[in-house]
């Protein structure tokens, strides 16, 4: 029974592999290559310690930077996404880094010219992969702190429309609601807070509407903004309240709609753990007992 032991390994480690992607799903941990990737880029944009290979790309991305041509639209695009994603970035600097992480892989040309020249029309489509690739980063890490930001955004709402009727004070309402705002919302408005005390409130709500760039808090600055000027704000925000509680019920419809394929993929992985688990048992049942047969 001894020679038949790796198998029954393998067929364990895929049961435990589906099991582990189960329980990730369900406890809804988030995808720990693209934190790391995301936090990463944060570390090396605001100057932090690098490993020796960060070095090297920054380095050779510097130069690379200086190549690159944005149109003025694009810049401000992506520097708004950057700010988003909290990368201290450049644009032409970010553009660099994404194509100085892909200077390995386009060094793999090199050894499939003499092996395999055909080969080298390979690494160029994953050379440009790689680019691509690295390049969403920035727009993955700023959509993920934008939506669980506009997940808090209804109870913001009601909480200043509720506000609304005691005082007309932005910054006490910010205040108040600091105390329960989720870590990103949190952080936030401890930057508008900030603002506010050192300029002008307009200023304040301003920008923070452009760091988050998400247009449902711009309709929430947009009302703030009304309130400032002498709106009363009662209206627009009961509005305002009940817009974003259907668009809350309507995100939590395609969250479930969404599920049952993501269940599905994993329940297959399950299904194959299981079904591999009893064939090999089965297998080696049947092998041993035809040689016991013929013994």
């Amino acid at each position: 029974m001894y020679a038949y032991e790796p198998a029954l390994v393998t067929a364990a480690a895929l049961l435990g592999v589906g099991t582990y992607s189960l329980l990730l799903y369900f406890l809804r941990v988030p995808a720990l290559a693209e934190e790391r990737a995301a936090d990463k880029l944060r570390e090396l944009g605001a100057g932090q310690k690098a490993d020796p290979i960060d070095r090297i790309v920054l380095s050779v991305a510097k130069p690379l930077s200086k190549l690159v041509f944005l149109e003025s639209f694009s810049e401000r695009r992506l520097a708004a996404t950057l700010a988003a994603a909290e990368m201290d970035f450049t644009p032409r600097m970010y553009i660099g880094v994404s194509i100085a992480s892909a200077l390995p892989v386009m060094l793999l040309a090199i050894p499939a010219y003499f092996i395999m020249p055909a080969a080298i029309v390979l690494v160029v489509i994953a050379t440009m992969l790689q680019i691509v690739h690295h390049y969403d980063k920035a727009a993955k890490a700023a959509r993920r702190r934008r939506d669980a930001i506009e997940d808090e955004l209804p109870r913001f709402v009601r909480q200043i429309s509720e506000q609304l009727m005691r005082s007309r004070d932005i910054h006490t309402i910010f205040e108040l609601y600091r105390g329960s705002a989720g870590p990103l919302l949190s952080g936030q408005i401890d930057i508008a807070l900030a603002d506010m005390k050192s300029g002008g409130m307009e200023r304040a709500l301003e920008r923070f509407d452009l760091r988050v760039g998400s247009p449902l808090l711009s309709n929430v600055v947009r009302g703030l903004l009304g309130v400032l000027r002498g709106d009363t704000g009662l209206v627009y925000f009961e509005q305002l309240a009940r817009d974003f509680k259907q668009i809350e019920i309507s995100r939590l419809k395609e969250e479930a709609g969404r599920r049952p394929g993501r269940i599905r993929r994993y329940s297959l992985l399950m299904l194959f753990c299981f079904l591999a688990l009893f064939f090999v048992v089965f297998a080696i049942q049947i092998v041993a007992n035809l040689s016991e047969m013929f013994s």
